[in-house]
């Protein structure tokens, strides 16, 4: 017999204190495949259990280890160890963890159709024989789930890597946990990545909820289209399950509006595990939260089995009929992420702070009024009649460095303008709100927060954003435009590097700049080295932007040295910001231009001023 050993990384008070041992009758699942391996396996299910504890090593390596008697002979290895034989091996240990990773989902699979209860195990916890004696009888074992996530927890290795990258913690339901757990293991094994890679269970649940993971299809160029969107719908399933409870909180009496789902065996095959009325956890387990019910479509076996080249006891090559030109397929992934990771920004600064925002929603609500006011104030709205296509790229920056809307709309359409308005706007709400609440609390300009710095307060903790060393086809720019408002009934520009402008002419500039910004919660400096090609199109009677394309690369920013060249600089020169800041821009080219601090010094004191 084959034994499973499992280290809990716990010595022997250490394990009695957690009292892991009262958890040692609880059963997992054992899966024996009906024939040899391949792409139409069948798996009968059968309970198991640990048979003990026992004490491995000396002195301080002596850890506590579960153990258990399983099938034959054979080595029996996690699937987590698998995958990383994998990373390190050669074409039989891709292979094998091409060939396991098939397996597991077939099992799981099954029982999810027989209703068998695998629980919400991640890879570190389900055990497969080895390859040898794999394509005889293939046999898998899911480890006790409560026994196994408690041990994970407290041992020695990674709880990130055995388990918690493997499940959600935000679905309650069984088959929608089960169908992540798929979804995770097909990503795994035909990415060679993790979805959902943070190791801090907190920053993973958010990126859970975000959706913050590359699409398979975006990873993979030509992946098998039905495969990319059900594995993409199982890893999106936490973010409406969280969504789901946060709207059914809202309802009278919090009921969640659910369903008893009562699994019925079609095929009167007897099955391991089958639902039991008597037993209070099945009950809540088959009890599915309307909103988070996935459709019941079964996985694409069939499709993995092909996506992973899976061919008589090897691995081969898998064409992609479907497949772009690799520059193409890069540039529009690096396109899509580009996009993405704007919105998620402003989305994650936007909730940050919607205790704030809470608070004051009778004063967002009067400022918003206000604001709407304006809006409807036709006469007094900016306009870009009588703009050549320069001073509309150059009045557009203005707008997200000022977080001005209203601006940003008048000097785009489209989809431009949507995307940024959304953006800006969330910083702009974001901003009135803080400074609301409290007055020091605000987003200020990179020139700003420079103008008003200070030894005393260098460390006072102020949001920073903006844009600063701004060029626009390689001439500089203050980004301080005179743009007329629609009153003023501007002459329309007629041409443009001495051609006529016809309706629909097209031009383009280029923006290099730095985006300046600091991070929400530890207040670190977050520098981003941009290039744009600004396209604008010319509209009945004015410039518009009406396309971006971004190029962007990060800037290492030490924040505290940062920090502490600035007040060095400033007490070289007797405090003079300007001179201050010129003098630094030699090692740290993303400082706001001389000009710029003198201007925001000059300003009115105490707007958007740092103080003590």
């Amino acid at each position: 017999m084959s034994e499973i050993i499992f280290d809990t990384g716990l010595s022997e008070s250490a394990f009695a204190k957690t009292r892991l041992s009262n958890l040692l009758s609880e059963s997992g699942i054992a899966a024996f495949a009906d024939k040899k391996f391949g792409s139409d396996m069948t798996f009968s299910f059968s309970e198991w259990k640990f048979d003990g504890v026992k004490t491995i090593g000396d002195g301080d390596d002596a850890h506590v280890h579960l153990f258990g008697r399983f099938g034959e002979e054979e080595e029996m290895l996690s699937l987590a160890e698998i995958f990383l034989r994998a990373e390190r091996g050669g074409e039989a240990e891709r292979y094998a963890a091409a060939a396991a990773s098939y397996a597991a989902l077939c099992a799981i699979e099954e029982a999810k159709k027989e209703n068998v209860k695998i629980e919400n195990i991640g890879a570190g916890g389900i055990y497969v024989k080895n390859a040898a004696g794999f394509a005889k009888k293939p046999a898998l074992l899911f480890l006790p789930q409560t026994l196994f996530d408690k041990a994970c927890a407290t041992g020695g290795e990674s709880y990130a890597k055995l388990q918690g990258f493997w499940i959600s913690k935000s679905l309650s339901e069984r088959r929608s946990a089960l169908s992540f757990t798929q979804a995770v293991i097909a990503y795994r094994a035909l990415a060679k990545r993790m979805p959902y890679d943070k190791s801090d269970e907190s920053a993973r649940s958010t990126d859970e909820y975000d959706k913050n993971y590359m699409h398979l299809e975006h990873v993979i160029n030509g992946v098998d289209k039905s495969l990319a969107e059900s594995v993409d719908a199982a890893l999106e399933l936490p973010a409406r399950s969280v969504e789901a409870e946060r709207k059914n909180t809202r309802a009278i009496h919090g009921v969640h509006g659910a369903a008893e789902i009562k699994a019925s065996d079609e095929t009167g095959k007897k099955s391991y595990g089958a639902t039991n009325t008597s037993d209070t956890t099945d009950g809540a387990a088959d009890t599915l939260h309307t909103a988070d019910r996935q459709k019941e479509n079964p996985f694409p076996l069939q499709a993995f089995y092909a996506e992973l080249g899976i061919d008589d006891g090897a691995i081969k090559e898998v064409p992609h009929p479907a497949a772009l030109p690799q520059a193409e397929f890069d540039a529009k992934v690096a396109a899509y992420y580009k996009t993405k990771k704007r919105s998620l920004r402003a989305r994650r600064t936007f909730r940050r702070n919607a205790g704030a925002i809470a608070a004051c929603f009778a004063l967002a609500a009067v400022i918003a009024f206000f604001a709407f006011s304006a809006v409807r104030d036709a006469r007094r709205r900016p306009s870009a009649v009588g703009l050549t296509s320069f001073e509309v790229v150059e009045a557009f920056y203005e707008a997200i460095h000022t977080q001005n809307v209203e601006l940003v709309g008048a000097m785009s359409s489209g989809k431009v303008s949507k995307r940024y308005g959304d953006i800006v706007g969330s910083i702009y709400v974001v901003n009135k709100t803080r400074s609301a609440y409290d007055p020091k609390n605000g987003i200020v300009a990179p020139e700003t927060w420079f103008a008003f710095l200070s030894e005393e307060n260098a460390e006072a903790r102020r949001d920073v954003y903006g844009i600063t060393s701004f060029t626009l086809d390689g001439k500089e720019s203050s980004l301080e435009v005179r743009v007329p408002e629609r009153s003023e009934k501007r002459t329309p520009v007629r041409s443009e590097g001495g051609a006529p402008l016809d309706d629909g002419a097209q031009t383009a500039h280029t923006a290099e700049y730095y985006t300046v910004r600091t991070d929400g919660e530890t207040g670190d400096f977050i520098v981003e080295r941009n290039r744009d090609t600004v396209r604008l199109t010319y509209k009945k009677n004015r410039w518009a932007v009406t396309g971006i394309e971004e190029k962007e690369e990060n800037v290492s920013v030490d924040t505290a040295a940062f920090k502490s060249d600035a007040i060095c600089a400033l007490q070289k020169y007797g405090g003079d910001a300007v001179l201050a800041s010129s003098a630094l821009k030699e090692k740290y080219p993303w400082v706001p231009d001389p000009d710029a601090v003198r201007k925001a010094a000059e300003r009115k004191p105490g707007i958007n001023r740092i103080t003590d």
